[in-house]
């Protein structure tokens, strides 16, 4: 954890840092922070995807291979989000359809597991096939979109009237 911590201290200087350089050769500057981002991205990818996972399961140390595995992409995520402005990465992740999915993504978080359960409930072996995980998929994500669009939006609009009609009244 303390070098979790550290590395991310150190990254937050760098960062603020660099937002505080002077404009002088700005342009070259992002160019080279996004290509950074673009390369740590790639060798992130690449240590998720190829290094092996199957470690003998002990207690974690700092001496066993699965901790070097835990802590190995940190570095790797540092600087891609020192240079993410840029990147070509960066911009695909901005794209309006992959942003619009963050929307949903707490409701998809406090809803999968009593949704899998409640399905498992009922169809006990909705798990052993690839029909069952895409009905769930499917359904999880177009649950958590109703929920915002249908309950928390209005809902906020809602408190949000009460809190400006409280104001103006003087309460």
């Amino acid at each position: 954890a303390l070098p979790d911590f550290v590395l991310g201290a150190s990254a937050a200087l760098a960062a603020s840092r660099i937002a505080s350089c002077e404009e002088g050769g700005a342009q070259t500057r992002h160019a080279y922070m996004g290509h950074l981002a673009d390369v740590a991205a790639a060798l992130l990818a690449a240590v998720v995807t190829f290094a092996p996972t199957n470690f003998p399961k002990q207690q974690p140390s700092l001496k066993q291979p699965e901790s070097t595995f835990e802590h190995l992409p940190a570095p790797m995520v540092v600087l891609f989000l020192l240079g993410s402005g840029e990147g070509r990465v960066a911009r695909l992740l901005r794209h309006k359809s992959l942003a619009s999915l963050g929307a949903y993504s707490f409701q998809v978080y406090v809803f999968q597991e009593p949704l899998f359960r409640t399905i498992r409930y009922f169809v006990p072996n909705m798990s052993e096939s690839a029909e069952g995980f895409v009905f769930f998929y499917l359904l999880l994500w177009v649950l958590s979109g109703m929920c915002v669009e249908f309950i928390e939006k209005p809902l906020i609009v809602w408190l949000r009237c009460r809190e400006d009609a409280a104001h103006s009244s003087g309460h």
